[in-house]
């Protein structure tokens, strides 16, 4: 971190087409699907300062399908 580049991604899985702003997350869980604006809400996580000591990491943001 000595120049403070940080390399994280985010793995959706599928991604749905359509964002549709203040859609219901539980609607979402186990959707073939990621909902686009679920997986912008990591983007801009990793882009906080709270996530100032993630780096290196593969997040999923599939709504646990990897888990099925």
């Amino acid at each position: 971190m000595e120049r403070g580049i940080r390399v994280n991604a985010v793995a959706p899985g599928g991604m749905a087409k359509h964002f549709q702003p203040g859609r219901s997350y539980t609607v979402a869980l186990g959707a073939p699907q990621a909902p686009p604006e679920e997986v912008a809400k990591v983007v801009i996580w990793l882009l906080t300062d709270e996530a100032s000591w993630v780096t290196g990491a593969v997040i999923p943001a599939d709504g646990g399908r990897r888990l099925l």
